[in-house]
């Protein structure tokens, strides 16, 4: 008899709302089907706009941004019920307090990420970006951004700062899917990135595409630990997976 595995998806800079809805929309499709035992929300989920250093801080708009987070969780929890949620903490997800720190000091320790979206009440896990990675079995997810900005050969980077042999990292971060193994005397150390599920075409280019790709990760994780990470292109809205089309359009 096969040993039972947790199916586990993992998805990175989803950057709501500023997401592409029929990538995000065929997410929840493909959630919903797989049934997965976690979802991990690998950093960037958020794009907190409101707190960035191109615009000036509004609670307003920041309780818009919460707002948004939460319909996003609410989301992921009625495609899957049975998942536990962890969400990881991202460079954009940083810009909360760092930008208390530098202009509005006085709001230090009376606001915070975890606080606005109520990850408590929803029963999801947070995740820092000092108690990164992450691990489940011999799969570590990591945000990615520690690594500094990302490199053209960004796999490779991440295999070599944060690898370890005979265990998979996952990060995001580049919106750039990448992969890459590094043999070495103690076993293979694999490095999987990320695509995202952000629009391509971000107002801030005009138009341009950006160059990312959209797509996530799924991973198998058996009771041993043995873990497979098979990542997970979206094309235009649809995910073709083992026989089926997940249409998010």
């Amino acid at each position: 008899m096969a040993a039972a595995t947790q199916t586990i998806l993992i998805a990175s800079d989803v950057h709501i709302p500023e997401h592409d809805r029929k990538a995000w929309k065929s997410f929840l499709l493909f959630a919903k089907d797989v049934s997965p035992a976690f979802v991990v929300l690998a950093g960037d989920f958020l794009e907190l706009h409101s707190v960035s250093q191109h615009g000036a801080f509004n609670r307003e708009l920041l309780n818009e941004d919460f707002a948004h987070g939460r319909q996003a969780i609410e989301a992921i929890k009625t495609a899957a019920p049975k998942a536990k949620l962890v969400y990881l903490e991202g460079n954009h997800e940083t810009r909360l307090p760092r930008y208390i720190a530098s202009k509005v000091p006085s709001f230090e320790g009376t606001l915070d990420l975890p606080t606005g979206l109520k990850l408590k009440e929803y029963g999801v896990t947070w995740v820092g970006e000092t108690k990164q990675p992450w691990s489940r079995g011999k799969l570590d997810v990591i945000h990615g951004h520690q690594m500094g900005k990302g490199p053209k050969h960004h796999a490779m980077r991440m295999a070599d700062l944060y690898g370890t042999p005979n265990r998979v990292v996952v990060y995001g971060h580049t919106h750039k899917p990448q992969m890459f193994s590094s043999p070495g005397l103690g076993g293979i150390k694999t490095a999987v990135g990320l695509g995202c599920m952000r629009t391509l075409q971000p107002e801030w280019l005009h138009g341009t595409n950006a160059g990312w790709a959209h797509g996530f990760a799924i991973a198998e994780v058996s009771a041993s630990g043995r873990t497979a990470v098979y990542p997970v292109p979206v094309v235009d809205g649809y995910i073709f997976w083992r026989g089926k089309t997940y249409d998010g359009r």
